[in-house]
């Protein structure tokens, strides 16, 4: 990832930027990501970005920032954007998610259904999804919910939202974490 950064940014296709990672277990993960967002999302806003605001020279907006997941961490990407929305706030207006899971049982699918049918108070103005898989996803169900999903959330015509949405052909879950966030970063800068 930091090369594809690095590589992006020299080349003038991105704005210089500092790359955080967040690692975790497994279990954390599940827990943090896919159970339990609201927490995971609590973190960031009242602990992470304050602290990564006070150690580094960074933008302070929403606008500054975007964030990238993969699998189960790119549900979590997709549910903070649409927390975001609901709440009328900036965390993060980009958003990369690679091989994500959704279906209708998960919070982002849950939060977007509420939110369509609040639309009149949400705005999805100014902000981002790169939206991708491998269409040679092993998980035939993986591949099925993103792309409902997706499709979903083309036919919403949310306004002033650029929704990228994109199958890589040949690539598996596996294969695609890298090649899924340079393409991102390029779609949406």
């Amino acid at each position: 990832m930091t090369k594809i950064v690095q590589d992006l940014t020299r080349g003038g296709k991105i704005s210089p930027s500092i790359l955080i990672g967040i690692g975790y277990s497994e279990e954390q993960r599940s827990r943090l990501t896919l159970d339990a967002p609201a927490a995971f999302y609590a973190y960031f806003r009242q602990e992470l970005i304050p602290q990564i605001e006070s150690k580094f020279r960074v933008g302070r907006s929403g606008r500054d920032r975007l964030l990238f997941g993969y699998s189960g961490s790119a549900h979590f990407s997709t549910y903070t954007l649409f927390a975001d929305v609901c709440a009328g706030v900036e965390t993060f207006n980009k958003i990369i998610s690679i091989s994500g899971v959704y279906s209708t049982e998960l919070e982002a699918a849950r939060i977007e259904e509420k939110l369509f049918t609040e639309q009149g108070a949400c705005s999805f103005a100014g902000r981002s999804l790169f939206i991708a898989v491998g269409s040679d996803d092993p998980k035939d169900w993986l591949l099925d919910a993103h792309r409902m999903f997706t499709q979903r959330l083309a036919n919403r015509g949310y306004t002033e939202f650029n929704l990228i949405i994109t199958e890589f052909p040949g690539k598996g879950h596996y294969d695609i974490p890298e090649f899924g966030f340079r393409e991102g970063l390029l779609g949406i800068y």
